[in-house]
Formats: C-alpha cells, structure tokens, sequence
C-alpha cells in the first residue's frame, strides 16, 4: 500500500488503517491505528479500527478496552456496539454481548426486523 499523506506532509495513519483493514491486513490495520491514535486520540474510528483489528487477532481484553474508547467517543454508534458484544460473545461473556446487542438494536430502531431476526 501507497504511504498516505495530509495536506500538510504528515503520515495520515487513519487512511491507512482504513486501507490496510479494507484489505484484510489486520497486523497492519491495528499498527496504523495505534499510530493514528497516538496524533488524535479523541478518533472514534481509529479506535474502532484499532479494536476490530484486536478482535481479528484475537486479543479479546485489547479489543475490549478499545471498543469502549470507540463507545465512549461515539456512543450512539449501533455498530460498535455490536462488534463490542461480538468481543463480549466470542469471550464467553453472554450477558455483556446481549447488552450490547440490545444497545445496538436500541439505536437503529427495525434493524432487527429488516435483517431478518424479528
């Protein structure tokens, strides 16, 4: 992947994570948000990025602390709540994944229903 660039000359780490998640690297994904994190930290998406990342590696407690940085930023968000109880279900944890989930389904109200699950 081409190294991306601000208007300014910087490195811009949340284009490339974006890409390199797009594309299946999760190494490089949760690299480049980690950075991306380290210039803005009040970035709900590289935090999202950063925790699906974490999740595909399978470093469940990483992913965990990383989806609530992404809720706390962007509560309203259906689908980081929904990945942060996927997190929760494939740790076992079943009460905290429904929790999720139904917070999700509290935000985009007939999802379940157009999905198929209602």
């Amino acid at each position: 992947a081409a190294t991306r660039s601000t208007s300014e000359g910087a490195r811009d780490w949340l284009a490339e994570a974006r890409t390199f998640y797009a594309t299946g690297n999760a190494h490089a994904a949760n690299y480049a948000a980690r950075e991306a994190i380290a210039m803005n930290g009040a970035s709900h998406e590289a935090w999202n990025i950063r925790a699906n990342s974490s999740f595909i590696l399978a470093n469940y407690a990483d992913a965990g602390f990383e989806f609530r940085e992404a809720i706390r930023l962007m509560p309203h968000n259906a689908a980081y709540h929904f990945d942060y109880g996927e997190a929760h279900a494939a740790a076992g944890n079943w009460a905290d994944a429904l929790a999720e989930y139904e917070i999700a389904l509290q935000q985009v109200p007939g999802w379940a229903v157009a999905a198929g699950f209602g």
